[in-house]
């Protein structure tokens, strides 16, 4: 595998990777994976608040705490690109280097590196000034 290839390889891994984290932290489509981890976080917050002012219950509190602390690191976790990067590059980095010449992975990685760099892109296209106009209106104007 020459030079040219080896870096056109780490290129399109390294944009995938950045799809992956966006997706993770960012997408609408993972909102409800984010909201139940948000939910349970909260749960248990309201579990330990209702126990505190019960006498008997306080162990109960500091275990429902102690969830509550979890669940709030894995909400942070799922909005941190620097968390969630070094975790998919970790269970990924050995697909470029033995998978490199599969035309699936290939295609995975072109996929996801090309939606990361439209994504990244899009943010600078001025189209926030157009207007969809129905067809209605259109015959309506001639």
């Amino acid at each position: 595998m020459n030079l040219g290839y080896q870096v056109v390889v780490a290129l399109v891994y390294t944009l995938a990777v950045a799809r992956v984290v966006r997706l993770v932290n960012d997408d609408v489509i993972f909102d409800p994976v984010r909201l139940w981890v948000a939910g349970r976080a909260s749960a248990a917050g309201r579990i330990a608040d209702q126990g505190d002012g019960i006498t008997g219950l306080s162990d109960q509190a500091r275990v429902w705490r102690a969830r509550q602390r979890r669940w709030n690191t894995a909400v942070y976790w799922l909005g941190c690109p620097w968390c969630v990067s070094i975790w998919v590059a970790a269970f990924t980095v050995w697909v470029p280097f033995w998978f490199h010449h599969n035309p699936v992975a290939q295609y995975v990685g072109a996929v996801l590196a090309v939606s990361h760099l439209v994504g990244v892109g899009s943010r600078f296209a001025s189209d926030e000034d157009l207007e969809i106009v129905s067809a209605d209106s259109i015959d309506a104007d001639q």
